[in-house]
This record gives C-alpha cells, structure tokens and sequence, in this order.
C-alpha cells in the first residue's frame, strides 16, 4: 500500500465509524500483529507515555504510536471505559465482545471495494506497509526490528546497548513514515 492509499483508507473509516478508526489507526502506526492487536485490554494502553503493551507469540512487547494518535486515544479510552462489559477488552463489538479476525478483515474488504482500491488489503498489509515506508525512508534494519518488535540477532546491540523509554519514542517519531499525512 501507498502512504496516500493509507490514508485515504482511514480518512474513510474516520468520517464513517470512527471506532473503526481509532483501531486501524493503532494498527498502521504500530504495525502490530493482528494476534496481538485482538488481545489487547484497556490497561494496556498509557497515552500519557505513548505506548501500548502486546503479548505476543515470543512474549510481552511494547509498541509505540504518535502524540497525535495519544490524543484520540485519550478520548476514545475515556468513552470505551464507560461502556458496561464483561470483556475488559480495549476494542469491543457491537455485542461488546472482542472482535473476531473475520469480522475486522470483512470491514476492510468492504472499504477498500467500496474506495475502488484495487488491491487484496489484509491486517497485514498495515504491517508490511509500515516497514516498507521505514526502509524507504533509510530507516537501519536493527531499527526496524527494534520498532516491529522483532528480535534483534546483533550480539552486541542485544547484549550491550540498553535503550530507555524516551530513546524508543525518539526512534519512533524519527522514523514514523506517516508523520504529518495523518495528522488531525
């Protein structure tokens, strides 16, 4: 996918179910798996600090996401807490139950038909397309890896470089490919 196509899929979803937005956004700026993204509760998130923990195949990881994704998070959190559920599920269906991957790659089908976008679009392709926009911009692999949540294979960076809170999010906004197109 190209950075306009990306946008113009969640400038669709932002104007026709902004659910649906605040979820694809999370998605296309984090590149998380899908897996991870389905399991996701609301005590996972902290807005304040830009990032949401994911348990994934390989263990607990964190992502990153934008100060103006924040933002909507901090509203849309504050809604989805005062919704009565049973699931403390951070996204919730209609039956307020965690989406199905069905359901989620149904509704993207539906609005890639409907936008006359002629390519098969998974959850996928927000991740592919992600680090494919990184490396475009010159992003290093080890970076990449680092913002995917990949393991990194370098002995030396795995072993003796030691990264905090602030440096990941100065990475992240460094490479973030969707800077200012995404922007509210």
């Amino acid at each position: 996918m190209t950075k306009e196509e990306v946008k113009t899929i969640l400038d669709y979803m932002y104007y026709n179910n902004y659910n649906y937005y605040i979820f694809f956004r999370l998605l296309t700026e984090t590149g998380m798996r899908i897996g991870e993204f389905l399991s996701l509760d609301c005590e996972d998130l902290n807005v304040k600090k830009r990032y949401i923990e994911a348990e994934g195949k390989t263990g607990r990881k964190v992502y990153y996401f934008s100060e103006d994704l924040a933002n909507h998070l901090a509203i849309y959190i504050k809604e989805r807490m005062n919704r009565e559920a049973d699931s403390n599920a951070l996204f919730l269906s209609i039956q307020k139950k965690r989406y199905a991957l069905r359901t989620i790659n149904h509704y993207i089908s539906n609005c890639v038909i409907r936008l006359d976008i002629e390519k098969r679009i998974s959850c996928h392709t927000f991740r592919r397309t992600l680090n494919t926009l990184r490396k475009r911009m010159g992003c290093p692999k080890e970076d990449r890896k680092i913002l995917l949540c990949h393991k990194v294979s370098d002995v030396n960076f795995s072993c003796y470089v030691k990264l905090n809170y602030y440096d990941y999010i100065q990475l992240y906004d460094k490479w973030n490919p969707y800077k200012n197109i995404l922007d509210s």
